[in-house]
């Protein structure tokens, strides 16, 4: 009888293992959840810190991203194959989908948004520091190609422009650590603006001018009608905005209301 028991014992685990197997597609693994929230935290940064981000996974299928202070929400689904999870969230407008995939020892992604920048995540929930994400040799922008914005501004105030050179050095919205500093002499604004000092803007949107740029990876466009485009390739971002140009002054308004004056040389 005793022997029966373990049997019938050794059946019923057999069969509920079965059970649950099928309840699972394969190669997906459920995210353990934290004993605490049951969130799975993503997280990575990229450029010495210009660039932050992290996704918090809620264990009712939404989700959080967070782009340099900037928060959106999503949601997310189990993945298939060797894919454990599909994220889904906008940003700026656009929706975008990132895989994640369990690596045996965390959750590994590649964000969409930005080249070659990996995100991780704990199994157990806790989120990683975002400095330890940072591990590939091109996680750093180059030294010599791009120097930090605080090295880029020095650079140009120790420079030497020629008279009446309008000189802006940019402050992107996305954040506040990503600057340019980009000038125009006199011979390119002054053709493209007239003599007046003012400039009344068109309906044209073509190019009026471009300005030069002190980072090779950073470029600034003018246009006839009166907007600008600033543009970080590097990390494919792109801001809009608005100029003006009355008695001599020269001002640039961003997206987000930010006033930013160009400074002409003497």
């Amino acid at each position: 009888m005793k022997k029966i028991m373990i049997q019938f014992a050794a059946l019923i685990l057999v069969i509920c293992g079965i059970f649950l197997f099928a309840g699972h597609t394969e190669g997906w693994t459920e995210p353990p959840e934290d004993t605490s929230t049951g969130d799975i935290i993503l997280s990575g940064q990229k450029y010495s810190g210009k660039v932050v981000v992290k996704i918090t996974l809620h264990s009712d299928g939404t989700l959080e991203h967070e782009g340099n202070g900037t928060i959106t929400e999503g949601t997310w689904e189990a993945g298939t194959g060797d894919v454990a999870m599909v994220a889904h969230f906008p940003v700026k407008g656009t929706d975008y989908d990132m895989e994640v995939r369990d690596d045996g020892a965390q959750y590994v992604a590649n964000y969409p948004l930005v080249a070659d920048m990996q995100l991780v995540g704990s199994k157990s929930g806790a989120s990683e520091e975002p400095a330890a994400t940072e591990t590939s040799a091109t996680a750093e922008a180059p030294a010599t190609t791009e120097a930090p914005a605080a090295t880029e501004a020095s650079a140009s105030e120790g420079s030497s422009y020629p008279a009446n050179t309008f000189v802006v050095k940019y402050v992107a919205d996305i954040n506040e650590q990503l600057t340019g500093t980009f000038s125009s002499p006199s011979s390119v604004w002054g053709s493209a603006l007239g003599e007046s000092g003012s400039y009344t803007p068109t309906e044209s949107e073509d190019l009026l001018f471009s300005w030069d740029s002190t980072g090779k990876s950073k470029e600034l466009d003018f246009y006839a009608n009166g907007t600008y485009e600033f543009r970080f390739t590097k990390m494919n971002i792109t801001e809009h905005g608005t100029w003006r140009f009355e008695d001599w002054n020269l001002k640039l308004t961003t997206e987000a209301g930010r006033e930013i004056t160009a400074e002409l040389t003497q």
